[in-house]
């Protein structure tokens, strides 16, 4: 059962300003790293787009029965089904599958900690931060160092496991006459468990011959599975078997190795089963789109929070009365959506300009319906501040 104590501690409200305007400063590079953070996205989402382009319109098919001479140093397309020369073998657990890949998992049972913060804003400026630490027992497969814990004491985790993962993967693969890289080898196949049986216990090397036994398929190292305790240790083994892919790389004499588009990429790709050509490139694009996505959304993040930081100043000033201060900090965290929706659209829009002319203007009218959303607002606050001045 999980257990868990609270801390309580205070900050003074010139503590909180003296924070704030050390927060100026992380803000203020959070907002100049935001730039080229989109700039170098807008560049990267067009070269993988053109050289993708360029890609689907040089790749040409070609047979897995038989290297063709004439295909070498061009892009080609390849499917066939992956064949190991040789068994890879886990040495400490006794095992051997014919695989692609191996893949040993250690876990331990162990305390975790976990940190709730709750914080109040007081009048006069201050805050008091209430800390709820709750301890649990997690099965973790990286080990928890407990000394870090606000009650170490009474949670102590091992400082080591009985054994370490391990990762191995078959060297010598062919794809019907071509050597398969193993750097392609690495990218292929969701591992499956290996489920063990009896025999894979007296096949155990120190230190867990003895000491093991078979749970669900699994080495366990423990008294009680239904009821594990701290230091307690579960071993699986994952393996990823032969199958049939689909290759698009560049001929190199009976392998293959990147093929360097003029647009600025190097490609390779590889799928699963048997994929078209025009399939795979298709989904690398769509890949390609949503990275640039991801990319663009933490460029925003960084220049929304590098704005909201420069102003949150403003914020802790008027928390000396704390509803005057959750206003300002509403306002400045709208502001600094605002802004940031308008710049980033900006440097996205400057950034594509010479690449794709027609996004880059979609891309400025929708900075200008934001600078004018900005302007719209601070219109509406000028006009009822003037009421309210009226009214007083």
């Amino acid at each position: 059962m999980a257990d868990k104590f609270e801390q309580f501690t205070s900050e003074s409200w010139l503590e909180r300003i003296q924070d704030s305007i050390k927060g100026v400063l992380v803000g203020g590079l959070l907002f100049l790293v935001s730039f080229p953070v989109l700039w170098w996205n807008e560049g990267r989402a067009v070269r993988t787009a053109l050289s993708l382009e360029e890609g689907a319109g040089a790749v040409v098919a070609a047979s897995a029965d038989k290297v063709d001479p004439a295909l070498d140093g061009k892009l080609v397309h390849v499917t066939g089904a992956l064949v190991t020369q040789g068994p890879l073998t886990d040495d400490a657990l006794g095992v051997t599958v014919n695989a692609l890949r191996l893949n040993r998992t250690v876990e331990m049972y162990q305390w975790n900690e976990e940190v709730e913060e709750k914080k109040d804003k007081k009048l006069g400026g201050g805050t008091e931060t209430k800390k709820t630490y709750t301890y649990v027992k997690e099965w973790d497969s990286e080990l928890v160092d407990s000394t870090e814990f606000q009650k170490p004491k009474e949670h102590v985790n091992p400082k080591s496991m009985p054994l370490l993962e391990q990762e191995l993967t078959a060297k010598d693969v062919t794809l019907g006459a071509f050597s398969f890289p193993e750097r392609l080898v690495e990218r292929v196949g969701t591992p499956t468990e290996v489920k063990l049986d009896s025999g894979a216990l007296e096949k155990l090397g120190p230190p867990l011959k003895g000491k093991a036994r078979l749970e669900q398929g699994c080495i366990y190292l423990g008294a009680n599975p239904e009821k594990p305790e701290v230091g307690d240790v579960r071993i699986r083994l994952y393996q990823v078997a032969p199958m049939t892919v689909s290759v698009v790389s560049r001929q190199r004499g009976n392998t293959f190795e990147p093929y360097q588009a003029k647009a600025g990429d190097a490609l390779e790709l590889v799928r699963e089963g048997d994929v078209p050509a025009a399939a795979m490139f298709q989904s690398a694009q769509a890949g390609n789109s949503m990275m640039t996505w991801i990319l663009r959304v933490i460029g925003f993040l960084l220049m929304a929070f590098g704005v909201g930081m420069v102003f949150r100043p403003l914020a802790t000033l008027g928390d000396v009365v704390p509803l005057v201060g959750s206003m300002l900090g509403f306002g400045a965290g709208v502001f600094a959506f605002v802004v940031s929706i308008m710049l980033s659209s900006i440097t996205i829009a400057v950034a594509w300009l010479f690449h794709r002319p027609l996004v880059a203007v979609l891309m400025l009218l929708a900075a200008g319906a934001g600078g004018a959303a900005l302007a719209a607002m601070r219109h509406r606050q000028q006009a009822l501040a003037r009421v309210q001045q009226g009214r007083g």
